[in-house]
């Protein structure tokens, strides 16, 4: 074991509802919006082992999640309902958002 494991994990699942998946543009967003927030939060694909930090572009671009793909997150720390109820906001509304006006 060589990582700490924090004493306490709050965590949700939300699905993927955009047709593009987390694609640049959501990813940055969703990275800005972990940022926000002191506690640690991480993301996977629902079922996957590994685990990637939501504060990093790059790792959340590595997970490739596709439309309709639940994606697991967790977040350990003081602000750490928020940080989980600010990632369901994000999953309900700005996804969405990003294919308004499309067609």
């Amino acid at each position: 074991m060589n990582e700490p494991q924090p004493a306490m994990w709050v965590q949700s699942e939300f699905t993927v509802r955009s047709a593009d998946g987390l694609h640049a543009r959501p990813v940055i967003k969703l990275s800005r919006l972990a940022r926000r927030f002191s506690s640690a939060i991480q993301i996977r694909l629902a079922g996957e082992q590994d685990w990637v930090d939501a504060k990093s572009v790059s790792k959340l671009m590595s997970l490739k999640v596709q439309g309709g793909k639940t994606v697991e997150a967790r977040a350990s720390g003081d602000d750490a309902a928020g940080a989980i109820a600010g990632l369901g906001e994000f999953f309900e509304d700005d996804l969405d958002e990003q294919n308004e006006g499309a067609g």
